[in-house]
């Protein structure tokens, strides 16, 4: 009996250490969810600043259109802290005992309060585009702001603000005397009217730009040692680097070694009086360097895979940590040798709104993510991705679809905010489709796409469109169909001989049997009219399943939509009722399995109990866009609107009894 308990036991933990399928490639861990947004970066970053201490705290800030973001482990995660796009960011050099930072964010300089952030200033009449902060911040409380209507400045930590009649307008960017009050010498680059200088804090301002062939300003950068060199550098928008050393009495051109005049961003050491050392970064030719003052530059690009630098900034501690950061169109990239070389420290990218798998995945691992900031391509099963945004005029992606005959026609469809792009090189280049369309937010390629190159459009306003020649024409396919506002579209596997296509509206759902030719409401059931997802049963020629989603959780139809009920109401983890996205498993037939994305993170249907759902994982961000791998174990990906893309292996345990096992229990 004892060698009995013995052997059961070794069995039961034997089988409960062995999934009960072979795992094939994927970043994802078995039953968890794993972040894998790897080479998926915020673009535009747009400012980004160093804590004072930051060879002690490790502490950065970023500032994108997706928000503010902070790193506390020198840029290798990333917590966003903001949603506002951050123009500019202030970092007090007491940092370390009032961990106070300002952001400029459309019309208003943002700063935290208790849990979350307020706008410390009155609406401006403009835009806040640039920020300066007095050296002596902890006793003065006094930050400067540049304003497209002007220069303001607040004594009290951003509670009052002091505007100047006579201040520069469209100014872009400030720089502020290192002996600010002592020197209270404050300048000011605008946009297109050159260079502004006030000796008096602001209260008076005259024109500073002689010697400067370029009058918009991209940046401007004054000397840590301004009171001995007075030295400032500017960069333009066409005319490359200027410098003065005679506090912008008069400029110069330092070009010598520049491939490219097109700048976006410059950064002065720390260590200036020492290394006379300063960056610069172009729009299309990367980071060049000078440690000569601006006399000679050389290209500092090496790594920097992309070339659009926006901001630049040096580490306080430069001479002994050699870091340099530079915001690029799709993320920040770091270097800690001085500029020679760089490696990516992107942040995750904020709404990803669409996914398409390959319908080959089990032989090129290939995936599509539609994000705000364009199409990215995965050709590992996930573990990393790369912008696939040649030919793009429009990066805001609100959906994708792959074509069934994608190994031989390499196409894939990308709808946007404003147009429908084509691929036909597997998302290595785009072309612009004739018809504008407005916020394309459904797409749904007939399965016989290789011979009837049949494509639906779902529109946000203007309904369903149709081409039959694969997006080289469209034409309005509306008949019957009540509300435009199409949020997604479900086509049938059989719809080569039922010509079934179905419309999630703002006035429920809407079916089609002649393929778009007309079509009616099919709404018996649905307490709900307001549908964000649909999804189509891989079986609806004989099972005629299908599941819709929205504001009031999920619906079934085993009809083909002649009627729907509402289930697992009552589920046993339902926190959100608000559905956003809809993944059925390839083996529904066999699994009855529907995965559901809500505000809350992925609920899944537990087998064929149609009374309970349960948790995914502990994902709880908002759900945006599911899909489900091919192959084993069952994976699914999530696409979410803060953080990117995740997986999660579905990983189902299961005990064996050995045959020797069970002949000896029987005895």
């Amino acid at each position: 009996m004892k060698r009995l308990c013995a052997l059961l036991i070794a069995a039961i933990l034997l089988g409960l250490s062995m999934p009960s399928w072979k795992a094939v490639a994927s970043p994802a861990v078995d039953n968890r969810w794993t972040q894998t947004s790897q080479g998926m970066y915020a673009g535009n970053a747009m400012s980004l600043a160093f804590s004072p201490n930051y060879p002690g705290d490790g502490t950065l800030f970023v500032g994108s259109s997706q928000g503010l973001f902070k790193s506390t482990d020198a840029g290798s995660s990333w917590e966003r802290i903001a949603t506002e796009g951050a123009y500019d960011i202030a970092v007090p050099p007491n940092y370390a005992s009032d961990p106070t930072i300002f952001m400029a964010a459309g019309a208003f300089v943002y700063s935290p309060y208790r849990e979350g952030w307020r706008g410390v200033a009155p609406w401006f009449p403009y835009h806040v585009h640039s920020l300066a902060i007095s050296p002596h911040y902890a006793s003065d409380r006094t930050i400067f702001a540049g304003t497209w209507a002007g220069v303001v400045k607040s004594t009290s930590s951003g509670a009052s603000w002091e505007s100047f009649t006579h201040s520069p307008p469209k100014v872009r960017f400030l720089a502020l005397s290192p002996d600010y009050p002592h020197d209270p010498t404050l300048f000011a680059g605008t946009d297109n009217q050159g260079i502004f200088k006030s000796s008096d804090g602001g209260a008076t301002w005259g024109a500073a730009s002689r010697g400067l062939t370029d009058l918009l300003i991209r940046d401007l950068a004054i000397s840590p040692t301004y009171a001995a060199d007075r030295t400032l550098f500017a960069v333009t928008f066409s005319q490359g680097v200027f410098r003065s050393t005679n506090a912008a009495e008069t400029w110069i051109p330092v070009n010598s070694g520049l491939s490219s005049l097109t700048m976006g961003a410059l950064s002065i050491s720390p260590n200036y009086a020492s290394d006379h050392t300063v960056f610069v970064g172009t729009t299309f030719d990367g980071v060049y360097k000078s440690t000569n003052g601006g006399a000679t530059w050389s290209p500092a690009s090496r790594g920097l895979t992309n070339r659009d630098v926006r901001a630049l900034a040096v580490s306080p501690g430069y001479e002994g940590d050699q870091t340099v950061l530079a915001g690029t169109a799709v993320g920040v990239f770091q270097s800690s040798n001085r500029g020679d070389a760089w490696v990516v420290k992107g942040l995750p990218v904020v709404g990803v709104a669409a996914l398409s798998v390959s319908p080959d995945y089990a032989s090129d691992l290939t995936t599509f993510a539609g994000t705000d900031q364009g199409v990215y391509q995965s050709m590992d099963g996930g573990a990393s991705w790369s912008v696939a945004n040649n030919g793009l005029t429009d990066l805001h992606v609100e959906s994708l679809a792959i074509s069934p005959d994608y190994a031989g026609d390499h196409a894939i469809f990308a709808g946007t905010a404003s147009y429908l792009f084509k691929s036909t090189s597997h998302g290595v280049s785009w072309s612009q489709l004739p018809w504008r369309f407005w916020h394309t937010t459904a797409l749904a390629i007939s399965p016989g796409y290789a011979d009837d190159r049949t494509v639906f459009a779902g529109t946000l306003s203007s309904g369903v469109f149709k081409s039959p020649d694969g997006g080289a024409s469209w034409s309005e396919a509306n008949r019957g169909l009540a509300d435009h506002n199409v949020s997604q579209l479900a086509i049938s596997p059989a719809y080569a001989s039922d010509k079934t296509i179905f419309a999630g509206t703002g006035a429920g759902v809407f079916r089609s049997t002649d393929g778009g030719a007309s079509w009616v409401a099919v709404n018996q059931g649905l307490n709900t009219r307001n549908l964000a997802a649909l999804a189509i049963s891989p079986n609806y020629a004989t099972d005629r399943t299908i599941f819709a989603g929205g504001t009031d959780w999920v619906y079934k139809s085993s009809n083909g939509g002649d009627s729907w009920y509402s289930f697992g109401r009552y589920a046993c983890a339902r926190p959100s009722n608000w559905v956003a996205a809809l993944a059925i498993s390839p083996h529904f037939a066999s699994d009855s399995t529907l995965f559901v994305g809500t505000w809350q993170g992925v609920r899944r249907l537990v087998g064929a109990d149609e009374s309970c759902f349960s948790t995914l994982g502990e994902l709880g961000d908002k759900i945006l866009a599911l899909a489900v791998l091919p192959g084993a174990p069952q994976t699914i990906v999530a696409g979410t609107d803060d953080y990117g893309a995740w997986q999660y292996a579905l990983v189902e345990y299961r005990v064996y009894l050995p045959i020797a096992l069970r002949d000896q229990g029987s005895q």
